[in-house]
Parts: C-alpha cells; sequence; structure tokens
C-alpha cells in the first residue's frame, strides 16, 4: 500500500532487512531486552525499523519475571516479511558487515560504554544475570543483593557513612557486564573464539529458536 512500484517495494524491504539485522545486532551488543511490538517501530516512508524505550541493557532483560531467553527478536513474523527467502535475502550479509564493523571498532564501543561505569544514577545491582557459560567467566550472581548501609542516628561531618563497599559493589558489577561485551565484540562464544560468520548463524539460531521463543512473552 506504500510501495507503489516494483522497485519501491523492494528497496524498502530490503532497508528493513537490513536495518533489523544491524539493530538485532547492536541490540545483542548492548544486550537490550524488552523487545515488542511497541519498542520496535516501522518508518512507514523507508521501510526501516527503529527501535525506542532502550533503557533495559546490559541483559537486565533476564531478570525479568519472565526472563529473556533470545539475543534479540527474530520471530516468525520478522523472518515472513524479509521475503521467500528470508534471513538470506539481505539480512545475513547486513548482520556480518556490522559485526565485523563492530570487531575492529571494538576500543571506541567499550571506550563509550566505559562512561556507565561511573554513571551514579546506573542502577547494577539489579543488571545482567547472564545465562550459564561453558567458560564459567562469570559467577553466580543470583545471591548478589543491593547492600544497604544505615546511616548512623546521628551522623557527623568527621564520620561521613562508610560507601565504599556500595561503589566496589557497584563497580564489580560494572565490570562484570562490560567484561560480557567485550566477549561478544571479539567473537568469544561460549567459551570458544569464531570467526563472524559463525557468530552470526550462532545468533540467528538462538533468536529464531523456537524452543526459546515459546518461553517468552
Amino acid at each position: 500500500e506504500r510501495f507503489l512500484t516494483p522497485p519501491a517495494w523492494l528497496a524498502a524491504r530490503l532497508h528493513y532487512s537490513a536495518s533489523s539485522a544491524s539493530s538485532s545486532m547492536m541490540g545483542y551488543v548492548m544486550g537490550l531486552g524488552d523487545r515488542h511490538c511497541q519498542n520496535i517501530l516501522l518508518d512507514c516512508r523507508t521501510g526501516q525499523l527503529c527501535h525506542i524505550d532502550l533503557n533495559m541493557i546490559f541483559e537486565q532483560g533476564r531478570t525479568l519475571r519472565v526472563p529473556e531467553r533470545v539475543p534479540f527478536r527474530l520471530t516468525r513474523e520478522v523472518v515472513t516479511a524479509m521475503g521467500c527467502h528470508g534471513v538470506e535475502h539481505g539480512f545475513r550479509a547486513a548482520a556480518a558487515s556490522f559485526m565485523s564493523q563492530i570487531r575492529v571498532h571494538a576500543d571506541n564501543v567499550l571506550m563509550v560504554l566505559e562512561v556507565f561505569k561511573h554513571d551514579p544514577l546506573h542502577h547494577w545491582p539489579t543488571a545482567v544475570k547472564p545465562a550459564k557459560r561453558a567458560d564459567n567467566v562469570f559467577d553466580k550472581l543470583s545471591d548478589l543483593q543491593t547492600p544497604h548501609f544505615p546511616l548512623p542516628s546521628s551522623p557527623s561531618p568527621s564520620a561521613p557513612p562508610n560507601t565504599t563497599g556500595a561503589r566496589t559493589s557497584r563497580f564489580d558489577m560494572a565490570d562484570r557486564a562490560l567484561l560480557r561485551v567485550k566477549e561478544k565484540v571479539s567473537g568469544r562464544e561460549e567459551g570458544a573464539q569464531i570467526s563472524v560468520a559463525a557468530q552470526v548463524e550462532h545468533l540467528i539460531q538462538q533468536a529464531s529458536s523456537a524452543e526459546a521463543l515459546c518461553q517468552m512473552y
């Protein structure tokens, strides 16, 4: 209805596939969760996807009551809109190109994300709860609680409350989340270093898994 000629329709479909790939890969790197139809919009002028509501990052979606189980949403509805060839028509190539560039510029990406580590408004303790990993990079985080430091009844200027523990805990959580991002951009999956093509294939299989998707909203 929006694209009335075959070339315009084909161009819009390619824009859709490429933007779906780039946003999916970036969402995976950032650990972006809470993806649903109200948070994934479509530009009806170009066919490109536009994501909104980006606060659920660093795999916080794993901490929801119904946890996220896929790296990004690659449902049948998303794939069908790419045409009869599905992910092979634009999506896979764009995803591989994006991840290749991410690896080249990994230092810049990590430098930007380092800002979150020093942001006092970012709440780390409720963040990442990574899935079981073969290389055991992460300890179990389920036992970590938000630290509570009661204030003294008569606070004294000469004896300020000790917040060293809270700061240490927050930085520890930040380091864990950023370490996971570093693994993603370097191509390390489940304890093994893999190529860009293998990483993209691995993510596509995970994101389109009916077994995982059926356990989510």
